[in-house]
């Protein structure tokens, strides 16, 4: 008996011990050694840093997908084990609601939770939820929501309250930071096919989302204070895979795509992690200032070399520098273009069709023709200068529509060209040029959490359009004889403006399509041999 007793007592002695070696991590540890692999270390390295065994290693690894997606869904990242709540869908639309809420510093209580919860139980037709404190207990401790009541602040927007925030918050940064690392981004939408005819019908829509989001796209552009370092654009699309994307293999701009073209949490956090793999990479610490919509909030997503900063509440178009003028100028820009495409159709007999692969390629082009003398102005109209002094007087002016005085004048150029479209007739009467070019300045660009688009979310999970296209058939690789033909064509015409830059680029152009015509001459021939 008293062995027995003293082999039972070892066993029980050895699960103790084994058990004090084994190693819980959180999920912001197993995050860092997922974010540690993908940089291709030695797994052994990895595993000894962190202080795992290679098993162990290897079963987080396998759980990646699990790991990234509680963390992107609100998992707090402080707890150890992934046990899924027995109402996933709910907690997930009343988390979504909850960051909604406290951007928009509304004031959230336990029991303002627990009756929200029952309305989503409701509306999913959830009937034996029970919103007990227990309950709100583990919900609280699964999404790392801490104290009773969020403190509500004033919503109003006004000068005064842009002004505190330019003498109290910005010279800090500006202090802080040099102006190569201040960034800001801000979303915009775009009507990227509208033509000058249909101005007056879009001017002033909200388009939330309608009959109109598969022609609208949702632009999310990022810039520092001097100018130096305009990020590639970020473009939300309807569809994910468009037919006029067939055949084309790079893009000029980084797109991604959602059922309504706007800018959601999801998409939001992968864009300022890989700002920050950027930063991380270039070894630089940064402030990026960016609007508190709940699209933007980033509480969930670990990042160690931007500095999130948010502007107050409502005061965005006072204080944030890509709405004084930047944005404009880039929309500007590609509807200049616009504008010129469609007189040589005019001209040449051709009908105008702006598919959404031309559409990109004319927004990184505007972005490109974006100069750091207006980037530096905008910014500086928005308070942001080395000398804190200007900066603690700021003052905003507006003109007598309500806006800021800052967009710089349209081009002689682009003048011109507006002026020979309406000689065509394609210019409504009542139509003027600046209308055109602000026609979507109203426009959402984020998602609205209502009720009703927060359960579509949590039923949809943001599925994009994979198999929605545009209309536009897939482009067709022309024939070799045309291509050739093209380029002597193209040749001529700069031969005879004397422009010796463009006759090198089309000389090494030419270069790459006989190469690639080529290839695909030998592929050809190669598939021919094995058919035989």
């Amino acid at each position: 008996m008293r062995f027995i007793c003293a082999c039972v007592l070892a066993c029980v002695g050895l699960g103790a011990i084994m058990a004090a070696k084994r190693k819980f991590l959180t999920l912001e540890v197993k995050a860092r050694i997922i974010s540690e692999a993908s940089t291709g270390r030695k797994k052994g390295d990895i595993a000894a840093e962190f202080g795992i065994s290679n098993s162990t290693l290897s079963t987080i690894l396998k759980a990646k997908d699990a790991i990234t997606s509680a963390i992107s869904s609100g998992t707090s990242t402080k707890r150890k084990k992934l046990t899924p709540s027995a109402h996933e869908d709910l907690e997930k639309a009343l988390y979504t609601w909850f960051l909604d809420m406290r951007a928009k510093k509304m004031p959230i209580s336990g029991s303002v939770l627990q009756q929200k919860a029952l309305n989503y139980a409701c509306i999913l037709g959830i009937e034996d939820f029970v919103a007990s404190t227990g309950w709100l207990t583990r919900f609280k401790a699964r999404h790392d929501i801490v104290g009773k009541v969020l403190c509500g602040e004033s919503a109003a927007s006004d000068a005064n309250g842009a002004a505190t925030w330019a003498s109290s918050a910005l010279p800090d940064i500006l202090k802080d930071y040099a102006s190569s690392d201040i960034y800001n981004a801000d979303e915009t939408g775009l009507f990227y096919e509208l033509l000058p005819k249909k101005t007056l019908h879009m001017k002033g829509q909200a388009c939330n989302g309608g009959k109109h989001s598969k022609k609208r796209v949702t632009l999310l552009l990022c810039t520092n204070m001097d100018g130096s370092d305009k990020r590639c654009p970020l473009v939300i699309g309807k569809s994910l895979r468009p037919r006029c994307f067939k055949g084309s293999r790079i893009l000029p701009v980084k797109y991604v795509a959602n059922r309504k073209s706007w800018m959601t949490r999801a998409i939001f956090g992968d864009w300022i992690k890989a700002f920050d793999r950027d930063m991380k990479a270039q070894n630089r610490k940064v402030c990026l200032l960016i609007d508190n919509c709940s699209a933007h909030n980033v509480d969930d997503v670990e990042l160690g070399n931007v500095d999130v900063r948010f502007f107050p509440p409502n005061c965005t178009a006072l204080i944030q520098p890509l709405d004084q003028g930047i944005i404009h100028s880039v929309k500007s820009a590609y509807r200049q273009r616009l504008i010129q495409r469609l007189l040589l159709n005019i001209d040449t007999g051709r009908q105008t069709k702006v598919d959404l692969f031309m559409a990109l390629q004319m927004v990184a082009a505007a972005w490109t023709a974006t100069r750091r003398s207006i980037i530096e102005n905008c910014f500086a109209h928005a308070g942001f200068k080395p000398d804190a002094e200007v900066t603690a007087n700021l003052s905003i002016e507006l003109d007598e529509d309500g806006d800021r005085g800052r967009v710089e004048p349209p081009s002689r150029e682009a003048t011109a060209a507006w002026a020979a479209l309406r000689d065509t007739g394609n210019v409504p009467e009542h139509v003027s040029m600046d209308q055109f070019f602000a026609v979507d300045a109203d426009v959402i660009a984020h998602e609205e959490l209502t009720d009703e688009a927060i359960i579509d979310e949590v039923r949809h999970d943001e599925a994009s359009s994979d198999d929605e296209c545009d209309a536009q058939d897939a482009p067709v690789p022309p024939p070799a004889l045309t291509v050739m033909d093209a380029f002597d064509v193209i040749r001529d015409f700069f031969g005879v403006h004397d422009d010796d830059v463009a006759m090198q680029q089309i000389t090494d152009c030419e270069h790459r399509a006989t190469a690639l015509m080529s290839k695909g001459r030998r592929q050809t021939k190669l598939t021919g041999f094995f058919r035989k």
